[in-house]
C-alpha cells in the first residue's frame, strides 16, 4: 500500500504531499507550539519574576487579563486551559484515524474533568460549578460517541443508534440547563450587588436640591460622611 494522499479542501486538485508543501507544514507546526505552547509559558515565567522581585500584588495587577477570578493558588489556572486546547489540536494533528483520535481526546476530557473538579480553581463556587458541568458535558458526549463504532450503534436506522443518539441529546440538555441557570444566577447576583451598591452610595451622599431644608440636610450629611461617621448630624 502506498503512502496516504493529502489533497487541500479548497483545492483538490493540490497534492499536499510535494516536496513545495513541507514548508508550510514545518510551518505550521512550529506556529502552533510557539503560540500554543510557547506563550503560554513565557507568560508563567513572567509572571513568577515579577511576583519575586515587585510582591504578589504587583504580579496580579499586571497579569490582571490572566489571573482575575481564579484562586491565588491557582493563578495559571488559564495557561492550563490553554495547554488542553492545544492538546485537542495535536490530537487532531497526530492520527487522521477518527477511532483513536475520539478514545485520545475522551482521555483528555476525563482529565480535564477530575483536575476541574480537584482543584476548583475559581474564587465563586458558582463558576466551579459551571467549568465542571463544561468538563462533564465534553466527557460524556465523547464516550458515548465512542459506542457509534460498534456495529451494534452504526447502523443509522437501528433502534440502538436513535437510542444513542436521543441519550446523547438528553445528556447535553440535562447538563446545559443547569449550566444557564448557574449564568442567570450569577448575572443576578451581580446586578443585585450593583443595586445594593448604587442604593447605598445615594443614601449617603443623598439627593440635595438647590434650596430648601432638604439641602441643608444633604449638606450636613455630606459634611458627617466625609468625617466618616456615616450618619445623620
Amino acid at each position: 500500500a502506498g503512502d496516504t494522499v493529502r489533497l487541500l479542501t479548497t483545492d483538490l486538485r493540490v497534492n499536499c504531499n510535494e516536496a513545495s508543501y513541507t514548508k508550510y507544514y514545518i510551518l505550521g507546526y512550529m506556529s502552533l507550539l510557539v503560540y500554543g505552547l510557547g506563550l503560554p509559558l513565557l507568560v508563567w515565567f513572567g509572571f513568577r519574576q515579577t511576583r519575586r522581585y515587585y510582591g504578589l500584588i504587583v504580579a496580579q495587577w499586571k497579569y490582571l487579563f490572566l489571573v482575575a477570578g481564579f484562586r491565588t493558588e491557582v493563578w495559571f489556572w488559564d495557561l492550563v486551559t490553554q495547554v488542553r486546547k492545544l492538546g485537542f489540536i495535536l490530537i487532531g494533528l497526530i492520527s487522521h484515524n477518527a477511532q483513536l483520535q475520539i478514545r485520545l481526546a475522551t482521555m483528555l476530557a476525563g482529565i480535564s474533568l477530575f483536575m476541574t473538579f480537584h482543584t476548583a480553581p475559581y474564587q465563586e463556587d458558582v463558576y466551579n460549578k459551571m467549568e465542571v458541568a463544561s468538563a462533564l458535558v465534553i466527557f460524556t458526549t465523547m464516550s458515548l460517541s465512542i459506542l457509534y463504532d460498534f456495529p451494534t450503534f452504526a447502523d443509522t436506522k437501528s433502534t440502538a443508534h436513535h437510542v444513542l443518539t436521543l441519550s446523547l441529546l438528553v445528556t447535553n440538555v440535562f447538563v446545559i440547563v443547569p449550566m444557564l441557570y448557574f449564568i442567570f444566577h450569577a448575572i443576578w447576583k451581580e446586578l443585585h450587588r450593583y443595586l445594593i451598591r448604587w442604593k447605598e452610595d445615594r443614601q449617603t451622599k443623598g439627593i440635595c436640591l438647590p434650596q430648601g431644608p432638604v439641602a441643608a440636610d444633604c449638606m450636613r450629611l455630606a459634611r458627617v460622611s466625609n468625617k466618616g461617621e456615616g450618619q445623620w448630624a
